[in-house]
């Protein structure tokens, strides 16, 4: 019975380091704002298709006349 004692309170002290260890909690939070300006990239692209189309054409055409 000794040793079914030291079992549960060596899960149990290893739950409590699982659930309180924190140091991936500031990765996690990089990834997920790197995440969230991604897609606001994404649907800004989007939105702004022609706009950015355009601007794109002028630059090259202007690099193309440089050389």
């Amino acid at each position: 019975m000794k040793d079914v004692g030291k079992v549960v309170a060596r899960v149990r002290d290893s739950w409590r380091r699982g659930v309180c260890d924190e140091r991936g909690q500031g990765v996690a939070e990089y990834i997920i704002i790197l995440a969230v300006i991604v897609i606001a990239a994404i649907v800004l692209a989007i939105a702004f298709h022609e706009q950015l189309s355009a601007v794109w054409e002028s630059v090259t055409s202007s690099l193309g006349e440089l050389a």
